[in-house]
């Protein structure tokens, strides 16, 4: 078996038609969710589980109008919700427990 390490490529980004990623149970996965992700036009599931990602949630993951499903739970994650992810038309599940976020929710989720 092949461990996945390290940080998510950008080139995850050039899968232009990707609707679902996942990562569940992957301990050497590290670094922040990349910037390339927010050109996954497509992408209707994003589920990064029980690795050691960091950063913040990034902002950009509320311009992906197909999400429908976000896990990020159990990981190193940072910072504070971005009230873009209130945006998301689609979006029918949020988890986010189990990292190191701060702040409240915003507001913009109360007409979720």
């Amino acid at each position: 078996d092949e461990e996945v390490a390290g940080p998510i490529p950008d080139a995850v980004g050039d899968i232009t038609y990707l609707e679902d990623i996942r990562f569940v149970h992957v301990p050497n996965l590290v670094g922040p969710i990349p910037q390339a992700i927010a050109r996954l036009k497509y992408l209707q599931s994003l589920w990064i589980t029980n690795a050691n990602i960091t950063g913040a949630v990034p902002d950009f993951l509320g311009q992906l109008t197909e999400l429908n499903y976000i896990n990020l739970s159990v990981n190193k994650l940072s910072g504070t919700i971005p009230p873009s992810l209130s945006n998301l038309p689609k979006l029918r599940a949020l988890f986010l427990e189990r990292n190191q976020l701060t702040g409240s929710i915003p507001d913009s989720f109360g007409g979720l």
